[in-house]
C-alpha cells in the first residue's frame, strides 16, 4: 500500500525529492502547531481533510482553534501517517509516556 508521500513524490526528480525531505526535516524541527506539521509534510489542507473524511474548511477552521481534544490531534497526526506520542515531564523523573484513546482505558480495567 502507498502512503501519500508516494503519490506526490512519485514525479518528482531525486534532486527535488531530496529537497523537500531536508526541508521538510528542517521546518518539522521547528513546527509547533498541527498546520506548521502539514505544511512541513509538504500536504495540503484537501488532501489531510480527504483523509479525516471532513471538508477542507472544516479542517481549515480545526488548524485554527486554540484548544482540541487529544483524540482530534490523534486523527490529524494520523491522517497525515503518522503516530501521536504523548509525553509527560516532571522534576527529577525520566519522561512518562501517556496512552491515548481505547488502550489506555484497557490498561487501566487490567490492572484493578
Amino acid at each position: 500500500m502507498s502512503d501519500w508521500r508516494d503519490v506526490i513524490l512519485h514525479d518528482m526528480t531525486p534532486d527535488e525529492r531530496a529537497a523537500v525531505e531536508v526541508k521538510g526535516q528542517r521546518i518539522a524541527s521547528e513546527a509547533r502547531t498541527i498546520a506548521e506539521a502539514r505544511r512541513a509534510l509538504a500536504l495540503t489542507q484537501s488532501q489531510v481533510a480527504s483523509a479525516m473524511e471532513i471538508t477542507q474548511g472544516a479542517l481549515s477552521q480545526m488548524e485554527k482553534r486554540d484548544d482540541m481534544m487529544v483524540s482530534t490531534i490523534q486523527s490529524y497526526i494520523e491522517a497525515m501517517g503518522g503516530k501521536l506520542e504523548l509525553v509527560a515531564t516532571f522534576p527529577g523523573m525520566s519522561p512518562f509516556p501517556l496512552s491515548v484513546g481505547k488502550q489506555s482505558g484497557a490498561d487501566e480495567k487490567k490492572s484493578r
